[in-house]
């Protein structure tokens, strides 16, 4: 069950990752498209972190959660956001 689960979230975040650089090279400018998403996203990342003293939710910075908010942009990080609020929540 945990294979077929692995699989499916390596189709999903490839199909992810297709559709971002699809709208982004069908910019007119591709390298100011993926700029600007990055930069969006680390800032939605570091405002997150950045008030862990207030909300209690951290999204802790490792490879695979720079990657996804690098590439997917600002739905990735809301995305982790849902998914660590759900794993706070339902863990206590």
């Amino acid at each position: 069950m945990l294979s077929v689960l692995k699989w499916l979230a390596i189709i999903i975040l490839a199909l992810g990752a297709f559709c971002v650089l699809w709208f982004c090279f069908k910019s007119r400018k591709p390298i100011r498209y993926l700029l600007i998403n990055f930069a969006v996203a680390a800032a939605a990342f570091m405002v997150i972190n950045l008030t862990e003293k207030y909300t209690g939710i951290r999204i802790p910075v490792n490879y695979f959660t720079v990657t996804a908010s690098a590439v997917f942009g600002v739905p990735a990080v809301i995305a982790l956001l849902v998914l660590r609020l759900i794993f706070v929540f339902y863990f206590l």
